[in-house]
């Protein structure tokens, strides 16, 4: 088994290029092509599965930080912070 890579060691490759990007994007790729070169075919699907899942798992991260931008600098509701209070909290007590 020597010379076998392991998922969680492909794992390991992309947590590293998500949290150090000092390597370099290129290196990162080259080892894990190398390291999924090694691999019978079905856990080779198993990896491009699991990447696929991973920029599925970026892409929807990213939409909902835009979203959270757009909503948080929207003044759709900034209405609502000028307007006086219709009733006080002994009203609700």
């Amino acid at each position: 088994m020597q010379g076998r890579r392991s998922p969680l060691l492909i794992t390991k490759f992309l947590y590293l290029s998500i949290n150090f990007p000092e390597i370099t994007k290129q290196a990162i790729i080259q080892r894990t092509l190398n390291a999924n070169n090694q691999f019978p075919s079905d856990k080779a699907e198993e990896i491009s599965d699991f990447a696929d899942f991973i920029i599925k798992r970026y892409e929807e991260n990213r939409l909902t930080d835009g979203i959270q931008i757009l909503t948080s600098n929207s003044q759709t509701f900034h209405f609502l912070n000028e307007e006086e209070d219709l009733c006080s909290e002994t009203f609700l007590k």
